[in-house]
């Protein structure tokens, strides 16, 4: 008898299949485990790959010969001021777009405050803290 061989897009999309069909016909503790499983992973994924990234990228850079750790230091540091410059402008824009909201409105606390939590409940946060 031959053996079939798969390669791997094949295998990935039976898995999918495969995934799609238990999850519709299984009971519905099963499916949490799974999507428990899936979010840590996906978690510990998104912690890991910067990790690999730059375990893969400094030897690299530092085997180009002299004057590549300068050029380590002023990547990292640009990439750094990109964050920090980043989060400021969102901060910035943020605090303009909500002030402009709210005097526009004319919204009272409480309205605010409804609004809020109206929002966190829909992102599925909670509610806002009064």
């Amino acid at each position: 008898m031959k053996k079939i061989k798969l390669g791997l897009l094949p295998k990935i999309i039976i898995a999918i299949i495969l995934g799609i069909g238990f999850g519709i016909v299984s009971p519905d503790m099963p499916v949490r485990v799974f999507v428990t499983f899936n979010a840590l992973f996906s978690e510990f994924l998104g912690f890991l790959i910067p990790l690999i990234i730059v375990g893969l990228v400094t030897p690299a850079i530092a085997d180009i010969g002299k004057g590549a750790g300068k050029l380590l230091v002023i990547t990292a540091l640009m990439a750094y001021g990109a964050t920090v410059f980043s989060g400021f402008l969102s901060y910035g824009v943020g605090q303009a777009v909500c002030i402009t909201v709210f005097m526009i409105w004319d919204l009272k606390w409480e309205r605010i405050l409804l609004l809020l939590d109206l929002i966190m409940r829909r992102l599925q946060i909670g509610t806002f803290p009064r």
